[in-house]
């Protein structure tokens, strides 16, 4: 009784596995391409280094006011792919005031560690137009 109960499991573990071979050989037809996000950036806190906890943010195009950073600012970040047609405004307002722009990050940015270009005691927003 406990062989035939192993000899089935066994057949079954190598019935699923034979599965996941041949699905992962033949990827189904709905699954999508990747697409590279239209516009990215890493923040940290320091306002010096960009060390320590690291939150990233993206997205495929044009987005609206964003707040809800932690600890609500930052001090340093990296850009990422910034797609030629889009621009992230940087704030240091909390409702993406014109008046509260602190940087602009496009795809001229250079590589490496940046500040935001205007000294401020903190970040609280940021919005991207692209198009």
């Amino acid at each position: 009784m406990k062989f035939t109960a192993i000899l089935s499991i066994t057949s079954l573990l190598g019935l699923s596995q034979s599965a996941a071979i041949h699905m992962s050989r033949n990827p189904s037809s709905s699954l999508s391409t990747r697409q590279d996000p239209a516009w990215s950036f890493s923040v940290y806190q320091s306002s010096e280094r960009c060390t320590g906890a690291r939150d990233t943010y993206s997205g495929d195009g044009t987005q609206k006011c964003t707040q809800g950073i932690r600890n609500g600012s930052f001090g340093s970040y990296t850009t990422g792919e910034i797609n030629d047609k889009c621009a992230v405004y940087i704030y240091n307002n909390d409702n993406c005031d014109d008046g509260g722009i602190i940087d602009i990050l496009t795809s001229a940015d250079p590589d490496g560690c940046l500040q935001p270009q205007l000294e401020v005691t903190g970040v609280a927003s940021f919005r991207a137009q692209c198009g």
